[in-house]
């Protein structure tokens, strides 16, 4: 398709906004439900990038995630969200900020980044198909 209806542009900014909530919260169940079932997710915070495809795998990246000992208090927060028409779905380019709670502090920036997304409909709801 040309164009994605309102509905489909808020569903996926919807996804995208479940996805940090469940990253950051410890909600290993609610990060995979954001995901297709051969979704993959790329972690780009190393030399090599690392993938990360299929529910038992991201299952398996989110609770290595939720237990690093930075995970408590994390917040991301996306922002100018860019959702287009894509073939076979659609993509979204997104900033990025994640704060990390420093003790008994206030957040401090971590670091700043941007998404690259793409999703498609399965089973009736929009999901993560990679990034």
């Amino acid at each position: 398709a040309d164009t994605l209806s309102t509905a489909d542009n808020l569903a996926i900014r919807d996804v995208i906004a479940r996805y940090a909530w469940a990253l950051d919260t410890g909600d290993v169940e609610g990060f995979v439900a954001c995901f297709a079932s051969d979704g993959r997710f790329v972690w780009d915070a190393f030399e090599e990038p690392t993938v990360w495809a299929g529910h038992e795998a991201l299952r398996h990246f989110a609770s290595f995630f939720r237990d690093l000992p930075t995970s408590a208090g994390r917040q991301h927060h996306v922002t100018n969200i860019l959702v287009t028409p894509a073939p076979g779905g659609a993509a979204a380019r997104s900033y990025a900020a994640v704060a990390l709670r420093q003790g008994d502090g206030p957040h401090a920036l971590h670091v700043m980044g941007w998404y690259e997304d793409r999703f498609r409909r399965e089973g009736g709801a929009w999901k993560i198909a990679g990034g």
